[in-house]
Formats: C-alpha cells, sequence, structure tokens
C-alpha cells in the first residue's frame, strides 16, 4: 500500500469527537451531590475541626481535599476531554493531559463493553486506542452518550490501521498482541491492590473511629489512616504484579 494511499485515507476520516450531548441525568445528579458533599465538608473544617478533640485539623483538611480533586477532575474531563482524528494520528485529551499516537504506532482501536452495569454513571460501550507497545488508553466522547452507532465510528478508524498492518505482517502483530496482554494483567494487578487498599482503608477508619469514641483521644490517625493502607497497597502491588509475572512467563 503506497504512503500517499495511507495517508489519503487517514485525512478522510479526520474528524473530532467532543461532547455533543447533554451530560446524562445521573452522572450530573452525582456531581451535584459530590459538589453538596464538598462544599459541606469544607464548611465544617473551617469551622469545627479546630475545637474538635477526636478529628485533627489535618485529617479534615485532606478530607475535604479528597472530595474535591476528583469532583475537579471530572468536572475538567466534562469540558476537555476529546479525541482528535487527523492524518498524522490520534490525540486524546482529557482532565489534564493530551497524548498523541502516530498512526504508524497504533495497533488497534476497538470497542469494548463493560460487563457491569454503571447505572449511568459511565459509557457502557467505550472505544480504547491500543499502541504498538501495548499501551491502552482511553478515546473520549467515543461512545454510545455522544454517537448513534460508535462501531461504525471505530469500524472506519479500523480501516485505517489496517492499511498500515497490510505491510507490517503477521510476526510484529502477535508481538504488539503479546504487549496488550501483558500490559493488560499489570493493569489488573494495579486495580486489585487499589481495592484491597482502599478496603484496609475502610477497615482503619472504623477502628480509629471506633477508639477515639472509646478513648476519647486522637490515637493514632497518622499510623492508621495513612501509613497502614500505603504499605498495604506497596505489598499487594507486589505480590499481584509478580504473580502476573510468573503467570504470564508459564503462559
Amino acid at each position: 500500500m503506497a504512503d500517499g494511499e495511507y495517508a489519503d485515507d487517514a485525512d478522510r476520516i479526520a474528524r473530532e469527537y467532543r461532547r455533543r450531548r447533554p451530560v446524562p441525568k445521573a452522572l450530573l445528579a452525582l456531581m451535584v451531590f459530590c459538589l453538596l458533599t464538598a462544599a459541606q465538608q469544607t464548611w465544617r473544617t473551617f469551622t469545627s475541626s479546630r475545637s474538635s478533640a477526636l478529628v485533627p485539623e489535618w485529617l479534615s483538611t485532606a478530607g475535604a481535599v479528597a472530595l474535591w480533586v476528583p469532583l475537579a477532575a471530572l468536572a475538567l474531563e466534562q469540558w476537555r476531554g476529546r479525541t482528535l482524528v487527523t492524518a498524522h494520528g490520534v490525540t486524546v485529551r482529557g482532565a489534564v493531559r493530551t497524548r498523541s499516537v502516530a498512526w504508524e504506532d497504533v495497533h488497534d482501536i476497538r470497542v469494548e463493553p463493560r460487563r457491569r452495569d454503571t447505572h449511568g454513571l459511565t459509557p457502557r460501550s467505550p472505544a480504547y486506542l491500543y499502541a504498538t507497545d501495548g499501551r491502552r488508553i482511553l478515546l473520549p466522547r467515543l461512545d454510545e452518550w455522544q454517537l448513534d452507532d460508535p462501531y461504525a465510528e471505530v469500524a472506519e478508524l479500523r480501516a485505517t490501521v489496517a492499511l498500515r498492518d497490510g505491510g507490517v505482517g503477521e510476526a510484529p502483530w502477535a508481538e504488539a498482541e503479546a504487549r496488550v496482554r501483558w500490559r493488560a494483567g499489570h493493569r489488573t494487578a494495579w486495580q486489585r491492590a487499589n481495592l484491597g487498599a482502599a478496603l484496609v482503608l475502610a477497615a482503619m477508619v472504623v477502628l480509629w473511629a471506633g477508639r477515639a469514641l472509646v478513648t476519647g483521644t486522637q490515637g493514632q490517625p497518622l499510623l492508621l489512616l495513612v501509613c497502614v493502607p500505603l504499605a498495604s497497597l506497596a505489598v499487594l502491588a507486589a505480590l499481584l504484579h509478580g504473580w502476573w509475572e510468573v503467570r504470564a512467563g508459564r503462559g
């Protein structure tokens, strides 16, 4: 396939996927709830934390920040998030980062339906770009929330990738697929490690709150709410990543 023909086809599908439809009601309701909760926590932090003998001031401040940061990221993503397709490649704009992948570095583009119902908080059929080094990148706005048929859109994008792959051969494709699976395993390991650390944090919150109520003192919030969850995250991540490396080696 000639380079000129490949570039012409990539230029033919040049487009921008951005938010053209209103935010779904379920997501909007969640954002309003998070905004009210963050505002309430901030108000309590600046009005009552200084006089509390059980809750340290730094802990109240950290709780308020922990509510505002994801809310701000979600709002920025709704404003900035988009996917740009040009003759040179695919550019993804997230809440903060902007990443570009040239067509020669694109391995595949896929719609991956979610296995579980998200109750309208996230798209059910998001699209992902897979780079030749195995990275997976979410393509914002290329989903059923903004498009009537995301599968048809992805099919056109994959046709452009197929032009490049026509001269790549089966061996590089198989190697890229192996890298995709390898990164997917480590991504799952991180997800499970984060979930485990979150469960440990919840248990530590219950333990710290119970001890504070019984003894009437602040206890050890730094140790229970920061050090123990972080240590559990490090241990779980090391174990799960090591287990995946062993499994991938055997496979």
